[in-house]
């Protein structure tokens, strides 16, 4: 598992605050969700709880799972109402079902063989209701991949209780048999005028094109029945400013 969800989740808590906006994040899935009266919700690679947090505070059923154990213990000291277990994706083994499963923030990149894509797929449905929705998004590898400009560095920097810290992005293509990069990230706080390296991190994620996840989709006994397009919150500066982040709903 990456450190960043590990070593760095205070550093993620921290700095992801400023990187995605969580009010407007939330209004997508939760207008989606809404389209189809769901209000028994399972959310998957639920991090920190932020928007578990959301849901509950509007009175949806709301369980939440993730593989690592200090982001679950930040979203159980931030929001102490919420259910959230530690459990891998592609085995879910809950007694309950749900109406609406999500899965946000590209945890689904971080799935990186077509066996591993349809055991998560074939987790999950086993955890819906009868006609319940599932709602996630992606990095679209037709417009991601491309746009890897090798070797560049991708700079992001926020301001969080009046101390500055930075991200540097390097992205490097291994698309030998699917659309996989690795990231590797140094992230750096501001001491007394400059930036002190505070850790590292490397990871390897997966892209895919909607062709591909319909296919895993039909597979595992899903009907698609919207695919949408949105602007991609991470990759929002830099050269890799024309990411899009598809959803597909099933």
């Amino acid at each position: 598992m990456t450190q960043l969800y590990t070593t760095y989740a205070s550093l993620y808590h921290k700095m992801y605050q400023s990187f995605i906006n969580y009010d407007e994040e939330y209004k997508f899935y939760k207008d989606l969700l809404d389209e189809n009266g769901v209000k028994n919700i399972l959310e998957v690679g639920c991090g920190t709880g932020q928007l578990a947090r959301r849901f509950l505070g509007d009175g949806y059923s709301y369980t939440g799972i993730d593989v690592s154990v200090p982001m679950l213990e930040y979203a159980r000291r931030e929001v102490p109402s919420c259910k959230v277990l530690e459990m891998d994706l592609r085995a879910i083994k809950l007694s309950a079902t749900f109406d609406g499963v999500i899965i946000t923030a590209r945890s689904i990149s971080y799935i990186l063989s077509n066996n591993d894509a349809l055991a998560t797929f074939r987790s999950i449905i086993k955890a819906m209701a009868n006609r319940g929705v599932l709602i996630f998004d992606f990095i679209d590898a037709k417009s991601f991949i491309p746009s890897i400009n090798e070797g560049e560095i991708i700079t992001h920097e926020v301001v969080i209780d009046n101390t500055r810290y930075k991200r540097e992005s390097i992205f490097k293509k291994r698309i030998d048999t699917s659309w996989n990069w690795i990231w590797t990230s140094t992230f750096m706080k501001e001491e007394n005028g400059l930036y002190q390296q505070i850790g590292t991190d490397e990871a390897e994620l997966r892209a895919f094109t909607a062709d591909e996840l319909e296919i895993f989709l039909t597979l595992t006994g899903f009907k698609i029945l919207q695919v949408l397009d949105r602007r991609v919150y991470a990759f929002d500066k830099g050269d890799c400013g024309d990411v899009e982040k598809g959803h597909l709903k099933g």
